[in-house]
């Protein structure tokens, strides 16, 4: 089926993510700089996604489960820092398609992270619509998240690309009928588009 609708990822296809966050908390934290990230994603990490606690929460919850001897005050203007980079080609390559398809965007994201992207980063503006974990209380780990994303919009399953970084998380976009693009680069993605015959 022609694609009609491309729906995003935001972390690592976007703007960057936790990846790479390792060496500007390594002198907080006293922690190996690359084994920080994975730090940051363990469990009390799923209520902050889900909205089921505030960022001061999770950051309380993380530091306490890793015994970080660190005012989380000091943590937060780092994130902020960091979330401020976008992916290199990504928000031209948004504006551009912007002009000939719907674009939508579907993120496991905490409220305040969330929040913190869509004000540093204009270019979020030309997504008619951001769904996030935060908001929906449910994750991209479960195939129903999509089919509920896809019947808000108001589309075919089958006429939706859904681009992440991630496969686990295109494996169920795919399960609810999506196709699905992995996004490993800007240049990749748009030789992938061309073969899947999105044209702008």
């Amino acid at each position: 089926m022609t694609i009609h609708t491309l729906i995003f990822d935001l972390n690592d296809t976007l703007v960057v993510g936790l990846t790479g966050i390792g060496p500007q908390l390594e002198p907080l934290l006293h922690a190996p700089a690359e084994t920080i990230p994975d730090l940051f994603r363990e469990n009390p990490m799923l209520d902050f996604l889900l909205g089921h606690c505030t960022e001061d929460e999770y950051l309380e919850n993380i530091k306490a489960l890793h015994g970080w001897k660190v005012d989380i005050q000091a943590i937060k203007p780092i994130l902020r820092e960091h979330f401020k980079q976008a992916i290199p080609g990504m928000p031209g390559m948004a504006a551009e398609l912007a002009k000939s398809y719907p674009l939508y965007l579907l993120s496991d994201q905490g409220r305040e992270w969330a929040e913190a992207v869509e004000q540093t980063h204009p270019f979020m503006a030309l997504f008619t619509r951001r769904f996030y974990s935060w908001d929906m209380h449910c994750r991209k780990t479960d195939p129903q998240t999509f089919a509920r994303v896809v019947g808000q919009i108001g589309a075919q399953p089958a006429g939706c690309l859904m681009i992440d970084d991630r496969q686990g998380f295109l494996d169920f976009a795919a399960q609810a009928g999506l196709q699905t693009a992995l996004f490993t680069g800007s240049e990749p993605l748009r030789n992938q588009l061309a073969r899947l015959g999105v044209r702008w």
